[in-house]
């Protein structure tokens, strides 16, 4: 069943999944990468119009990138190359909150953003479906390196894409 589902967008009930055998559904679970050096692969880049736990309106640049290479693993379990090998692929989600009464620091977050990882940052943003396409639109694809840093909120474990500042 778990390959019958991989990739793509089903329609069920709630009352379906009451009747899924659980066996028949391979494990899935959220893993942080260690603190390091990667080399990522842009996957998906596109703003969502949201609200936060107090119900106040929130746009947020959700980016999904995939690691292609380990440079470096900070993390002391990761000691053979076949450990840090096991990281390639591994997806990671970083999201940029635009918070409407700071709308320009929050949109200028995401233009230096794109800016450090070697993309165009000047014309339209895009990365809204429906519009014509724009800056966000470029990153699927794209591949650059940063470091990954280790993080902690609300006692859990996060890990945040910590990106040079390009040299002009």
């Amino acid at each position: 069943m778990s390959e019958e589902l991989e990739g793509q967008e089903v329609e069920f009930s709630l009352a379906d999944i009451a009747e899924l055998d659980a066996s028949d559904i391979q494990e899935v679970r959220f893993e942080v990468l260690p603190a390091g050096v990667y080399t990522f692969r842009g996957l998906e880049a596109k703003f969502e119009d949201t609200t936060n736990r107090e119900d106040e309106r929130r746009i947020v640049l959700v980016t999904k990138v995939e690691v292609t290479e380990v440079k470096s693993v900070a993390d002391r379990d990761y000691k053979t190359q076949e450990q840090k090998d096991e990281l390639l692929g591994k997806k990671h989600t970083e999201k940029f909150y635009v918070v409407p009464e700071k709308a320009a620091e929050g949109l200028g977050l995401i233009r230096a953003f794109l800016g450090d990882i070697g993309l165009p940052n000047e014309g339209p943003f895009g990365g809204v479906e429906g519009t014509e396409p724009g800056i966000i639109d470029n990153f699927p694809g794209h591949e650059f390196t940063c470091k990954i840093k280790p993080g902690n909120f609300n006692g859990n474990k996060t890990a945040n894409l910590l990106v040079e500042k390009r040299k002009k």
